[in-house]
């Protein structure tokens, strides 16, 4: 099939809707060979930002030399903005290879299940250093949450969308977007609500782990709660331990030895802990 003909079988499949569960998306993987188990992968998912917040993780991981893919959705002019390796779009007749590949084993798979798989496949066979993931709807139940150990998550804002999906308050928002975490993955999140910023640093999407003021999924964290970055303080990522965001530094006056007054203050005003 040409390239045209392809993409008229892709928009003809149902476009909208969550399923039940990711039990198809697993099934149409396992018959493609499960190529996302292949991947190196930054999960990014949020209200708003979450495009944009792509690009800037792809455009940095490729500045310093990496073999990067992005897939993001949706298109603003061509169908193969979506799938993206070093920057540059994917070319049309791989577009249709790739679709034709995946339709082939879709069965009643949705639009968005099966162009999420078409990336995660040109991902693995052009064997990229990392792929950047958006979200397309939520998180926990979204086509892109089948990556059992992804390198790092991202929720980039929590604002109320898509509420008769998602729930009607921003702490249920926040709990599936927060399906993305992962155990020991380190995650980043911006969130101004309170009540939301306590669903996404309560625990993983298990709902395990101590709750804690500051940012993050794991039973352990550290971090600048409404500027900073998050990450487990134990084993390999010890280094972490006690950084300060430049936004936390100017906002809050942090500088590294600073007394437990300081740093509590801050704590207080929703800035660093741990």
């Amino acid at each position: 099939m040409t390239y045209d003909e392809m993409l008229q079988r892709l928009f003809a499949l149902r476009r909208f809707g969550m399923s039940a569960g990711l039990e198809g998306m697993h099934g149409l993987l396992l018959a493609l060979g499960r190529p996302e188990r292949d991947l190196a992968l930054v999960h990014v998912g949020g209200t708003n930002g979450k495009g944009s917040t792509t690009a800037f993780v792809e455009a940095a991981l490729r500045a310093h030399g990496l073999v990067t893919g992005a897939y993001t959705s949706p298109h603003l002019l061509r169908f193969s903005e979506r799938i993206r390796i070093g920057g540059v779009e994917i070319g049309r007749d791989e577009v249709a290879g790739l679709a034709e590949r995946v339709l082939a084993v879709s069965g009643d798979a949705t639009f968005f299940e099966v162009v999420t798989a078409m990336a995660f496949l040109a991902f693995a066979e052009r064997r990229v250093d990392v792929a950047v993931v958006e979200v397309g709807l939520g998180g926990r139940l979204d086509a892109t949450n089948v990556v059992e150990r992804p390198l790092c998550t991202v929720v980039a804002s929590v604002g109320r969308d898509h509420m008769d999906i998602l729930g009607e308050t921003l702490p249920a928002i926040a709990r599936e977007k927060a399906g993305i975490w992962r155990r020991e993955v380190p995650a980043i999140f911006a969130c101004e609500d309170d009540e939301a910023a306590a669903v996404l640093t309560g625990g993983s999407c298990a709902g395990r782990g101590r709750r804690r003021r500051g940012w993050g999924a794991t039973s352990t964290t550290a971090g600048c709660r409404r500027w900073g970055w998050r990450a487990p303080i134990s084993g390999a990522t010890r280094p972490w331990r006690g950084r300060r965001s430049w936004r936390c530094r100017r906002r809050c006056g942090h500088r590294r030895g600073r007394s437990s007054r300081a740093s509590a203050a801050c704590a207080g005003r929703g800035g660093w802990s741990g």
